[in-house]
């Protein structure tokens, strides 16, 4: 963008491809009133630049969201169905039908332990890595409550939610 003024008359033009130049404004105007006019230009120029910069990062958070959501759904069949294989075995099998024996449950989990390091928190990781050695209800439900914290930063409360079979009533 180039100022000139000749006899206070004030055109502003803008630089279009390699030297060419498309006067956008020509008005007889001094400088107490270009100055106004200028400063606003430019400030549209970086609010929109800041404004483009915002979305960016929104849509940048909302991708991430996206995987962690879809990535910590699978994660949950699969620790589900470890804990309790004879009970779970069919909704895995209805979901990944690969997966049928104990020791590919296994590899999957191990798996996906690896591949949250990419995307999960510190709480999510350490969960996993906990659910791994002792696979139970118990690191289950912390496992679950990290994943719920880190997708929406609420945790589950009440002490008498664990997930215990012996109390869940059918």
């Amino acid at each position: 963008m180039a100022v000139r003024k000749r006899e206070n008359r004030l055109s502003i033009l803008v630089l279009i491809k390699n030297d060419y130049y498309a006067t956008i404004i020509t008005y007889n105007m001094n400088w107490p009133q270009i100055i106004p006019l200028l400063l606003g230009i430019v400030g549209g120029a970086i609010g929109a630049y800041f404004q483009s910069l915002f979305q960016h990062k929104k849509q940048m958070k909302e991708n991430e969201y996206a995987v962690k959501r879809q990535r910590y759904f699978c994660i949950n069949l699969l620790l589900l169905a470890k804990v309790d294989l004879p009970n779970n075995l069919q909704f895995l099998l209805a979901q990944r039908s690969d997966l049928t024996t104990e020791e590919l449950l296994d590899k999957e989990i191990e798996v996906e332990y690896f591949n949250s390091f990419i995307f999960a928190s510190d709480k999510v990781i350490l969960g996993l890595q906990k659910f791994i050695n002792s696979p139970s209800y118990d690191t289950y439900y912390f496992v679950c409550n990290a994943m719920r914290n880190d997708l929406w930063g609420n945790k589950i409360l009440l002490p008498e939610i664990k997930m215990n079979r012996a109390t869940i009533e059918r």
